[in-house]
């Protein structure tokens, strides 16, 4: 319950995971939730929410250099 009312209340609320919510059991789910979570904040691309970066080095897979 406090959690989602710290949630509400920040002016820039985001949740941020890495590898470990995706080697459990339910890691899938953690993960998913996450994004949806920060989906529903409006937290996706915006100064201090999540951010989906480009490559850190460029690879023969991609068309060009990041």
């Amino acid at each position: 319950h406090r959690l989602a009312a710290d949630l509400a209340e920040a002016d820039r609320p985001v949740l941020y995971s890495r590898i470990g919510t995706c080697t459990q059991e339910f890691g899938t789910l953690a993960t998913w939730l996450v994004f949806v979570l920060n989906v529903a904040l409006g937290s996706i691309d915006r100064p201090g929410g999540a951010l989906f970066p480009k490559a850190p080095v460029w690879s023969p897979m991609f068309m060009k250099p990041p």
